[in-house]
């Protein structure tokens, strides 16, 4: 399982990566993570208690720890059924195509075209710098912080990117 994919939902190596990005196998592993994490503190807190003099002679014997052999078994009959994927696996291009086709069909809906595809120009200048996430009534604004400075080097790309757009406007 590649630890990345698991933490962030992506993969640095592209279709080039030879690990599993399973979720239900991800899922799984972690399901056996918090069972093992969950036993280790009963059992800590069942000495603990015995260390105390409070506990009963009647308490229910040890729960079963996985040894390592058990948990790569486990993995390895769970990953033996499955091909590894080659392509399909990393969906940010389609998840991106989808996004931009969504905000083409909303401007050409609710929205003018004047020329430009800029916010300013399209009627949407409600909808700048905002983000809008799914289950949130409003918005997450895009601002300028006021708690952290400006490095040197956005402030370069910004005045690149500034440029750029003057130079394009020009033609």
């Amino acid at each position: 399982v590649k630890k990345n994919y698991k933490g962030h939902g992506w993969c640095s190596s592209g279709n080039r990566c030879n690990k599993s990005h399973d979720i239900d196998l991800i899922l799984d592993v972690d399901h056996l993570v918090q069972t093992r994490k969950s036993r280790k503190r009963k059992r800590r807190n069942r000495n603990q208690n015995q260390e105390d003099g409070d506990s009963d002679e009647s308490q229910e014997p040890a729960n079963k720890q996985y040894t390592k052999d058990q948990f790569e078994e486990f993995l390895s009959k769970r990953l033996g059924d499955r091909e590894i994927c080659k392509a399909g696996c990393h969906r940010a291009g389609f998840d991106s195509f989808m996004t931009g086709f969504s905000f083409a069909v909303y401007i050409s809906k609710y929205g003018s075209y004047n020329g430009s595809f800029c916010l300013d120009d399209c009627g949407m200048e409600a909808f700048k710098n905002n983000v809008y996430l799914s289950g949130k009534d409003m918005p997450l604004s895009i601002v300028k912080s006021t708690f952290s400075k400006t490095s040197k080097n956005h402030k370069e790309k910004i005045k690149k990117i500034s440029e750029h757009v003057d130079n394009s406007e020009k033609l």
